[in-house]
């Protein structure tokens, strides 16, 4: 038998100058490689940073590719488990801090048991929830603060007059924030909850609050003992002269019981001053309790339009709760739930309005150092064991780290379903960033413990309300 493999009938490849050759097997060892592999992953990062963006743009909910994960936090589709971290609904992130203001309050004060101390301290300043503006005792007569507040969880204020010393608190700006309380000629709500200390005091001029432009001011109903108010809102006021809402409020106001108080304008000019949900236009000894159904205080707000500019952020501008601004006539009073709004929170075109019965929200979402939010399981078609992607975030205050050991913010990966955890290899920034903030980072290739669960989780630490918080947008992951 003929053997081929025999030298002499080996042919040189410089002797192939024409026709065809037939299929062959060419051994693995004869073959040279001309060309390097390919690294994939960048190309894979970019297309889930254009998947992410295309997600955005038409607002779509967390969704699959092949072997990736897009999710930019349109709702909870995406989110398995969140650890006293939450996502943000109106701004569609995900942090461990997510308080969001309410859209049409300008200032509140709710004295939360946990953040208010009871007592007395001297210099001590009662913050807004909002954070723009203070409350400053004006003198050192007494107790600041009372135990019970109108709602439970809640503390109130305490201001001494006649039979507890002489001083309330003014209202102040905080330093590096701008002035909110200016109401223009549009629709605005004054509103508190009140109640006497004792059932010791005086019928005197008295007042709940005191707002004054610099001007001719304005100011909340006063408790007049043998006299009227000089000026009132209804569109003529008396330069010079305070413009009262209502006056003779002593039986309306002077009660042991929380009563509730409010001033409310419309954008039409139509404005009120109830007391526990009800109005009166005249005085005399009827009750103004849920709602008043007698003569307890002089409403003179609803007798025509007033739509003077209402604008209390001036220089010469001042607001006091509880007292007049020359300090004398303080009213030995609870106060709880103090705000102020620019809108029309009641109509007041009625004669009755329905009184709150919850505690008011200036600020709604989760405050916490510290919180983790971890994907839901996504399945690959096989086995895994490397996990890369991109994130989208921003910093809404203070500057982040990401990763390593002072982190403000690291993302891990899991491929056997949470058993083991491994952080992103690497994080590398992408330019430019979004004109809203929002960054772009490469999470680099991370080798995880194989399996056929992958997920991926954030990680927040270090945050502090208006100084250091982090925002996670969107992130898109590949396996």
């Amino acid at each position: 038998m003929t053997d081929y493999k025999d030298v002499k009938y080996q042919i040189p490849a410089s002797g192939i100058t024409s026709g065809t050759l037939a299929d062959a097997r060419i051994g693995e060892s004869s073959v040279t490689q001309h060309v390097t592999s390919t690294n994939l992953v960048p190309v894979k990062q970019d297309i889930a940073l254009l998947a992410l963006r295309e997600q955005i743009s038409s607002n779509a909910t967390a969704y699959h590719l092949n072997n990736s994960f897009i999710d930019h936090f349109e709702d909870d589709t995406g989110i398995g488990q969140e650890v006293t971290c939450d996502r943000q609904v109106d701004n569609e992130f995900v942090g461990s801090i997510t308080l969001t203001d309410e859209a049409n309050t300008l200032a509140i004060w709710t004295f939360p048991d946990a953040t208010t101390t009871v007592g007395d301290a001297t210099g001590v300043e009662y913050i807004d929830d909002l954070g723009n503006l203070k409350l400053v005792e004006t003198g050192n007569s007494g107790q600041q603060v009372a135990t019970d507040g109108k709602f439970d969880g809640y503390r109130a204020l305490q201001t001494a007059g006649w039979g507890g010393g002489n001083y309330a608190f003014k209202v102040e700006l905080v330093a590096g924030k701008t002035h909110p309380i200016d109401f223009g000629t549009g629709p605005f709500t004054v509103e508190c909850f009140t109640k006497d200390v004792n059932t010791s005091q005086p019928d005197h001029t008295c007042r709940l609050w005191d707002l004054h432009d610099g001007t001719t001011g304005f100011s909340s109903p006063m408790y007049c003992w043998s006299s009227q108010a000089t000026s009132y809102l209804d569109g003529t006021v008396i330069p010079g002269n305070y413009p009262y809402c209502a006056d003779w409020m002593k039986n309306a106001l002077h009660t042991t019981s929380w009563v509730h108080s409010a001033y409310c304008r419309d954008a039409s000019g139509n404005h009120s001053f109830w007391v526990n949900g009800g109005i009166s236009g005249s005085y005399g000894t009827g009750s103004a309790l849920a709602p008043n159904s007698g003569t307890a205080y002089r409403d003179y707000s609803r007798t025509t339009t007033y739509s003077r500019d209402q604008d209390f952020t001036g220089a010469n501008a001042t607001i006091y709760i509880g007292q007049q601004p020359s300090g004398a006539k303080a009213k030995y009073t609870d106060y709880s739930m103090i705000r102020f709004s620019d809108i029309a929170r009641y109509d007041p075109t009625q004669t009755s309005i329905t009184v709150p019965t919850s505690a008011f929200v200036g600020r709604s979402g989760v405050s916490n150092a510290a919180g983790t939010m971890t994907s839901v399981a996504l399945t690959p078609q096989a086995p895994q064991t490397k996990v890369s992607g991109v994130i989208l975030y921003s910093d809404e205050s203070g500057t982040a780290t990401l990763g390593t050991g002072s982190y403000d913010l690291k993302i891990e990966f899991t491929c056997d379903g949470g058993s083991n955890w491994t952080e992103a290899a690497s994080y590398t920034a992408l330019t430019p960033v979004f004109s809203t903030g929002v960054k772009m980072v490469r999470l680099g290739e991370t080798t995880c413990t194989q399996g056929t669960d992958v997920r991926y989780r954030a990680v927040f630490a270090n945050q502090a309300d208006g100084s250091k918080e982090t925002r996670l947008h969107g992130v898109g992951i590949n396996y």
